[in-house]
């Protein structure tokens, strides 16, 4: 079971905590008080197994990491360097490609403006089986995720499936624009 993942409050480069995942993101999710999302945050990409808890525990880190992983959702970062309508065109796409193709309801999408020049989509894996961590899954989730975009006619940023990867947390704030990163 994969509960675990990191949070970072403030910059990129800031402290990465050891949080339990689900209800980190209910906490941004919800705009609890506790979550600050008037900062920069972030959460992990990915969640992880007990093991990732005692290799943070013991290195206070979570840079050196390459045991399992796996994500209750598939994420897909869409950016359009200065054309946030060709990023929106692009989201819209991907999420009407997505829901046709898995017989979605829409709202089983989580779909985030950015806070800055993109998207963030996620398609939850229940789709797929809920598959289970591996030591492979962030390669797995890559080749799933360019290959749906690539059948559905949309370009996304294939950088962001590393095992460390952060996304910004719903509702925080975006440092260089100073919006918040909302569900669409």
């Amino acid at each position: 079971m994969t509960r675990y993942g990191f949070r970072v409050v403030g910059g990129c480069d800031g402290e990465r905590r050891l949080t339990i995942w689900s209800t980190a993101l209910a906490a941004h999710a919800a705009c609890d008080e506790r979550a600050e999302v008037d900062r920069e945050a972030y959460l992990s990409a990915f969640t992880f197994c007990d093991d990732f808890r005692e290799y943070l525990d013991t290195t206070g880190s979570p840079k050196g990491y390459v045991g399992p992983c796996g994500s209750d959702w598939l994420w897909f970062d869409l950016d359009a360097a200065d054309d946030r309508e060709r990023a929106l065109h692009d989201a819209r796409r991907l999420a009407a490609g997505l829901v046709e193709r898995f017989g979605l309801d829409g709202d089983d999408l989580l779909i985030f403006f950015s806070g800055s020049k993109g998207f963030h989509v996620g398609l939850p894996l229940s789709v797929c089986g809920s598959p289970g961590p591996s030591l492979i899954f962030p390669l797995v989730a890559k080749t799933l995720a360019t290959g749906l975009a690539e059948l559905l006619g949309v370009t996304i940023d294939q950088g962001v499936y590393d095992r460390q990867r952060l996304f910004r947390a719903p509702n925080s704030r975006h440092p260089k624009t100073g919006l918040h990163k909302r569900r669409v």
